[in-house]
């Protein structure tokens, strides 16, 4: 059964209906160019997430210790 799927696609890509979408296809850049910005896209979020990731450890330890050890030092007295 899962065969006949298959040939029906090959008999598809085959046939004169397909031959021009995919020239089409082939020539238009718009796909590519959108492949292209959504890597860049990709790639400043991972960036975005590794500096924040780091900022939010270093604000943590710093920032938010001293508050901590300020608090605890008027609460104790």
């Amino acid at each position: 059964m899962a065969h006949a799927g298959v040939g029906d696609l090959i008999k598809f890509l085959q046939s004169n209906r397909f031959s021009p979408l995919l020239r089409a296809f082939v020539r238009d850049e718009k796909g590519a160019t959108t492949i292209e910005y959504g890597l860049i896209v990709a790639l400043i979020a991972v960036t975005l997430i590794v500096t924040i990731a780091a900022i939010g450890e270093q604000l943590r330890d710093d920032v938010f210790g001293k508050v901590v050890s300020m608090m605890q030092s008027v609460i104790s007295g």
